[in-house]
C-alpha cells in the first residue's frame, strides 16, 4: 500500500508524458509482480505502445489499429480485459502475441468513460488475476488519467507563458526599434536643419558672391534631402493604411535605369565607384514611372552608399519569358548573414547605432519592397557576408500587351494610339447598361461603324440570327446569362454567326479574367474605362483592318 501511495503521489507531480509512462510501467510491474507492463495511447485510431517494462520484447514504440488489439479493444469497449489464456481467447491476434513470452494479461482503460489509454499488465505462466492485482490496476489507471490531465494542463500552462514571453519580446523589439528610429530620425531631420542654420547665418554676414554661391547650393541639397526624408515617411505610412496609389502606363526599363544612373553618378564619380549598365534586349513592363525611378534611385542609391571608393557597381537589365528583371550587384560591405532577412523590415538597420558611419532610416528599401509589390513583382537580395558585396534582383511582371500582341490587348494608359475608321464594320455591342450602350453606340458611329446594340444575352442571340455583324463586343457582367454563356452560345450557333471575332469589354481586370474569357472564345479584352481611340483601334484590328492614319 506505501509503493501505492507513492506511485500517486509521483503521478501527480509528473510534468511530462515520459514521467507517467515512467512511472505506471515500473510501479505497476512491482505492485502486480506482472512479467512486463505496457502503458498504450489511443493516437488517431490507433494503438500506440508508448512504453514497457518486461521480462523480453514487447511491442514499445509500434502502432496497430485499434479494433486488431486487446488494448484497443479495452479503450473502445471501456471495459477491462481479463484474458487467463491468450490462446483460447479469440480477442488475441495470435501471430503478434506467440514470439513473445506472454501466456495471461489484463488490460485496463486509462478513464474509463472517454479512454485515452490503456495499461497492460502480462504474466509469462497462465494466471488468473486476483481481486487484488485488478484492483492495483485499475487504481493505477485512475491515477494516470489524472497525472494525464496535468500534463496537458501544464503544457497549456507552459505555451501560454512561452505565447506571453514571445509577445512580450516582441513588443520590446519593436519598442526598441520605435527608439531606434525616433533617434535616427531627430539626427537625419536635424542635421540638414543644421547645415541650412549654419549657412543662413553666414549668409547674414557675408558680401562675397562665392561664399553666396556655395551657400544656396547646400541649402538647396539639403532641403531636397529633407524633403526625401518626409516623402519617405510619407510613403511608409500611405503603404501601411493601404493608400499607396499607381498611375500606371508602359515603361521602359531600361531608360528608366539609365535616367537614375545619370542622377546618381555624381555621387558615384565623387567616390570615384565604376557603374556599368548591361541591357540584353528593349524591355517594357507595366507600371508607375515615378515610382518605377523611385525603386530603382533607392537601390542604386543604396550600392552607392556602402560601397567603397574605387569600388564597382554593375546594373543588369533582362527579360525572361513573364518577367522583367533588374539586377544590381555592388562590391560594396555586403550584409551579415543574421541581418539579412530583416534587410526590407522598415525602420530596420545593420549598423543602428550612434557610432554608425552611414546615414539614412532605414526607410529606402522597405519602400522598394512595397513598391515593387504594388507592381506585382518581388524583391530578393543576396550577400556572402561582410565585404563580399550585395546583389539586389528586382522582377517585374512583363504586360500581356508585349506578350502576345496580336491577342491580348491591355489598357496602354498615356500612350495615344492612332485614329482608326470602321467604315463598313458592323458591330453587336452587348451591355445591360443603358448609358453604356449610348455612349459606345455613338462613338463607334462616329468613326464609321454600323451599330447594334442588345441589352441582354438573349437579346443578343436573337440579332445575331436576324443580322450578320462583322464584330461581337460584350460586357462580362450582366443578369441572367453573362458574358461568358453568351459566347459559348454564340460558338453553338451555326457558321457564320458561330466564327464571328469577339471581344470583352469589361471593368473586370484582365489578369484575372482573362484566361476564362478566351477558354469561352473571346479574342480580346477590353478594360474600362477605355480611350475612345484605343478602343476604335482595338476593334478595328480584331475586324481585320489596318488603322487609318
Amino acid at each position: 500500500m506505501d509503493l501505492l501511495l507513492e506511485t500517486v503521489t509521483a503521478l501527480a507531480s509528473a510534468r511530462t508524458l515520459d514521467d507517467v509512462t515512467r512511472i505506471v510501467r515500473s510501479s505497476t510491474c512491482a505492485l502486480t509482480q506482472a512479467d512486463g507492463v505496457t502503458f498504450v495511447l489511443k493516437e488517431n485510431g490507433h494503438c500506440y505502445y508508448a512504453d514497457e517494462e518486461a521480462i523480453g520484447p514487447l511491442w514499445k514504440g509500434s502502432r496497430f489499429p485499434l479494433e486488431t488489439c486487446v488494448s484497443g479493444w479495452a479503450m473502445v469497449n471501456r471495459q477491462v480485459a481479463v484474458i487467463p489464456d491468450i490462446y483460447t481467447d479469440p480477442r488475441i491476434p495470435l501471430e503478434v502475441y506467440r514470439p513473445t513470452f506472454v501466456k495471461s494479461l489484463v488490460m485496463v482503460p486509462v478513464r474509463q468513460e472517454d479512454p485515452i489509454a490503456a495499461i497492460g499488465a502480462y504474466w509469462s505462466e497462465p494466471h488468473e488475476a486476483t481481486s487484488e492485482e485488478l484492483h492495483v490496476l485499475q487504481a493505477m489507471a485512475n491515477a494516470a488519467a489524472l497525472a494525464l490531465r496535468n500534463v496537458e494542463l501544464y503544457g497549456d500552462l507552459r505555451r501560454s507563458v512561452e505565447r506571453e514571453r514571445e509577445a512580450r519580446e516582441r513588443a520590446e523589439t519593436a519598442n526598441k526599434l520605435k527608439d531606434d528610429f525616433l533617434a535616427t530620425l531627430s539626427h537625419e531631420l536635424r542635421t540638414p536643419l543644421h547645415v541650412i542654420q549654419s549657412w543662413i547665418w553666414q549668409l547674414n554676414r557675408s558680401e562675397q558672391p562665392a561664399a553666396l554661391k556655395k551657400a544656396l547650393e547646400v541649402i538647396e541639397r539639403n532641403v531636397a534631402l529633407q524633403s526625401r526624408l518626409v516623402e519617405d515617411l510619407l510613403d511608409v505610412s500611405r503603404a501601411s493604411t493601404g493608400r499607396l496609389q499607381l498611375t500606371t502606363r508602359l515603361v521602359d526599363l531600361a531608360s528608366a535605369c539609365t535616367a537614375v544612373v545619370d542622377v546618381l553618378r555624381l555621387s558615384a564619380r565623387a567616390k570615384n565607384i565604376q557603374v556599368d549598365v548591361q541591357q540584353e534586349n528593349s524591355t517594357f513592363i507595366w507600371g508607375d514611372a515615378d515610382r518605377v525611378q523611385q525603386i530603382l534611385w533607392n537601390v542604386l542609391n543604396n550600392a552607392i552608399k556602402f560601397t567603397p571608393n574605387d569600388g564597382r557597381i554593375v546594373v543588369k537589365i533582362s527579360r525572361g519569358n513573364r518577367r522583367a528583371c533588374v539586377v544590381v550587384e555592388d562590391s560594396g560591405i555586403g550584409i551579415e548573414p543574421q541581418f539579412l532577412p530583416f534587410m526590407f523590415d522598415r525602420f530596420r538597420q545593420g549598423d543602428p547605432g550612434s557610432t554608425r558611419r552611414f546615414g539614412g532610416m532605414g526607410l529606402g528599401l522597405t519602400i522598394v519592397k512595397e513598391l515593387i509589390q504594388l507592381h506585382g513583382g518581388t524583391v530578393k537580395a543576396t550577400s556572402n557576408g561582410k565585404d563580399q558585396g550585395t546583389t539586389v534582383t528586382l522582377e517585374f511582371p512583363v504586360p500581356a500587351v508585349l506578350d502576345q500582341p496580336g491577342t491580348w490587348l491591355r489598357r496602354r494608359a498615356g500612350i495615344e494610339p492612332p485614329e482608326a475608321r470602321l467604315d463598313g464594320v458592323s458591330i453587336l455591342v452587348v451591355d445591360d447598361e443603358p448609358e453604356v450602350l449610348s455612349t459606345l453606340e455613338g462613338i463607334l458611329r462616329h468613326h464609321g461603324a454600323e451599330v447594334l446594340t442588345a441589352a441582354s444575352a438573349d437579346e443578343a442571340l436573337k440579332l445575331l440570327k436576324q443580322h450578320q455583324p462583322t464584330v461581337l463586343v460584350s460586357d462580362l457582367a450582366m443578369p441572367g446569362r453573362d458574358g461568358f454563356d453568351l459566347l459559348r452560345a454564340v460558338r453553338a450557333l451555326p457558321s457564320p454567326a458561330s466564327t464571328i471575332p469577339a471581344a470583352v469589354l469589361s471593368a473586370y481586370l484582365a489578369s484575372e479574367h482573362a484566361a476564362a474569357a478566351e477558354s469561352a472564345g473571346f479574342q480580346i479584352f477590353i478594360e474600362k474605362p477605355v480611350q475612345p481611340l484605343e478602343l476604335v483601334g482595338q476593334i478595328a484590328q480584331l475586324a481585320g483592318r489596318t488603322a487609318i492614319q
